[in-house]
């Protein structure tokens, strides 16, 4: 939805949020804001020159409540909308800085969907014979789940969200590279809002590190119920391998299409978690 710039009640310029994109920070994660303008020519009328451009920022996801994000700045040296002679077009690009907490806190917003951007638009016109007025423009944009998951990437979000877990090299084995094959399928389908799907790419994971941790052969035959009174006898690659079957049990339901796997709902933070713990687990395997 387009705004517009008014000065003495007369159009100048046309606004159009036209979406996000991202900048990978260090340490942040940096979200910029597109907005198009279309500056009218002015003929032999004054010029109107706007700076000090700022805006706010909100949201609204799958709850269709309205969030406060934040206040953004105009990125660079911040080049002045003047409305002169001829009309142009050019683009302003705000910014605001994320934390890791809040991107996440987004992302509860989202469930995997698309997000409902508001954009409060301020801005200080002044004529070439010295009038100024306050101008504001209300902006809105709707990211759809492929142009969101896009900034993300931009941002770097979808490289730390599995706790930097470092991916086994290619070629160097081939049951690891799998479970990092699954690992970064669970993760795009977390973010596609798809999470049973990625919980049971969680259970892949776990399949595929059984031969690394040599599973079969690395437990007391008795079953489990010996396996806890065994705790302080068990070595590290057996209280892996412990982890490595518990996490297959509670990725079950999800891998499977059975009457007891649908008494199960999945949602984000129930796969979120998972995610992590597998990440984890892979992290742990390689140092096995």
């Amino acid at each position: 939805m387009t705004g517009n710039f008014t000065f003495n009640n007369t159009i100048f310029a046309e606004l159009d949020f036209s979406g996000v994109t991202g900048q990978l920070g260090l340490g942040f994660y940096r979200l910029i804001a597109v907005v198009k303008a279309s500056m009218h020519g002015r003929g032999q009328e004054e010029t109107i020159s706007v700076s000090d451009l700022t805006a706010e920022l909100s949201i609204r996801g799958a709850g269709n409540l309205e969030h406060y994000v934040g206040r953004m700045w105009q990125q660079g040296a911040g080049e002045r909308l003047t409305a002169s002679q001829y009309a142009w077009t050019p683009s302003v690009l705000l910014e605001v800085d994320l934390d890791a907490r809040r991107l996440e806190a987004i992302e509860s917003v989202r469930v995997g969907g698309s997000l409902d951007l508001k954009l409060w638009l301020y801005g200080r016109a002044v004529t070439s014979s010295g009038r100024a007025e306050s101008v504001r423009a209300d902006l809105y944009c709707t990211a759809n789940q492929s142009s969101w998951i896009a900034a993300l990437g931009q941002m770097g979000y979808r490289k730390t969200l599995l706790l930097e877990i470092p991916m086994p090299a290619e070629g160097t084995n081939e049951q690891l590279g799998q479970a990092a094959a699954h690992l970064r399928e669970a993760q795009d389908l977390l973010l596609h809002g798809r999470y049973s799907d990625s919980i049971a790419r969680c259970r892949l994971v776990c399949d595929s590190l059984a031969p690394v941790l040599d599973d079969a052969a690395g437990l007391p035959a008795s079953g489990p119920s010996d396996w806890f009174q065994r705790q302080r006898e068990m070595t590290k690659k057996e209280r892996v391998r412990l982890v490595r079957r518990a996490l297959t049990v509670l990725t079950h339901p999800a891998h499977h299409a059975d009457q007891v796997s649908t008494q199960h709902e999945w949602g984000p933070d129930d796969a979120a978690s998972i995610l992590a713990a597998t990440a984890a687990l892979v992290r742990l395997a390689r140092q096995s």
